[in-house]
């Protein structure tokens, strides 16, 4: 296992953060292991909010749970950290936050007294034993934060994974065409709504419109920055499909209805 690991937006980083957080730097932190200890060590512009404390150009312990927001907008998740750093070499600790303050040379920032105890209760909060989740073998991590608390289901993808996903036809974007466009930040298919009108060519667009939209709408969704994390991207767009596909459905039989019955009249 790794001793030392980077986190950012370099694409050589360890753990590689998505060019849509563009406020974390592209390398952000390092989290080193020395002995039993975790060291974060942050390098951004930005900084780095641990447990409500922002940190900056310095270095300060962590231990399961805290809580760390990069450029205080992402979420670090703890899967990510214990795949790398696995939970049993590391020891139950405990937060006395009636901190004292660390003078790093550059900056001196407020920090937590960080105390190592088993099954003991500080400050009315209960020590918690964290396991880390069961998460792909990666090399390299897009991830979102994941908001949850139950950190032993969080889902971890790799940039192969999301690209075969953001390549595959999107159902939901072709049948949904311009509906799904503005719900997904993309207003000029709206023009199709006018030009729809026009004979033929109304028809011919709206039917270019459809397949642009399967053909790059997976990319596009994902890209919109409406969705949170990837999982819930995956199954939004399920949604979408399975809501297009049932709507074609009824066009199709109501447009059969009205011909049946146009010709029963003739």
């Amino acid at each position: 296992m790794e001793q030392k690991i980077t986190i950012g937006r370099n694409p050589k980083s360890t753990v590689r953060i998505e060019e849509r957080w563009d406020t974390v730097s592209n390398d952000h932190a390092t989290i080193e292991r020395r002995g039993d200890a975790l060291l974060f060590f942050d390098h951004s512009s930005n900084g780095t909010i641990i447990n409500g404390q922002k940190v900056q150009n310095t270095n300060v312990g962590i231990y399961p749970g805290d809580k760390i927001l990069l450029a205080g907008v992402f979420e670090l998740d703890w899967n990510i950290i214990n795949r790398y750093f696995p939970y049993q070499h590391r020891p139950t600790v405990t937060r006395n936050i009636h901190g004292g303050e660390q003078n790093t040379g550059r900056r001196t920032v407020q920090m937590d007294n960080f105390s190592r105890r088993d099954n003991v209760q500080s400050m009315g909060r209960q020590t918690e034993q964290f396991t880390p989740g069961a998460v792909k073998d990666v090399s390299q991590n897009y991830v979102r934060p994941d908001r949850r608390e139950n950190y032993g289901q969080a889902n971890v993808y790799s940039q192969a994974d999301m690209d075969r996903a953001m390549e595959k036809w999107n159902w939901g974007a072709f049948f949904c065409s311009w509906l799904w466009a503005v719900v997904h930040k993309m207003y000029w298919p709206l023009a199709i709504l006018i030009i729809g009108g026009i004979p033929y060519v109304g028809q011919v667009c709206s039917l270019c419109l459809s397949v642009y939209l399967g053909l790059k709408g997976s990319r596009i969704a994902w890209e919109s920055g409406k969705y949170k994390d990837f999982e819930a991207y995956k199954k939004a767009q399920h949604n979408w499909a399975v809501g297009g596909v049932i709507w074609f459905l009824i066009s199709l039989v109501s447009s059969a209805y009205l011909v049946y019955t146009t010709l029963s009249i003739l």
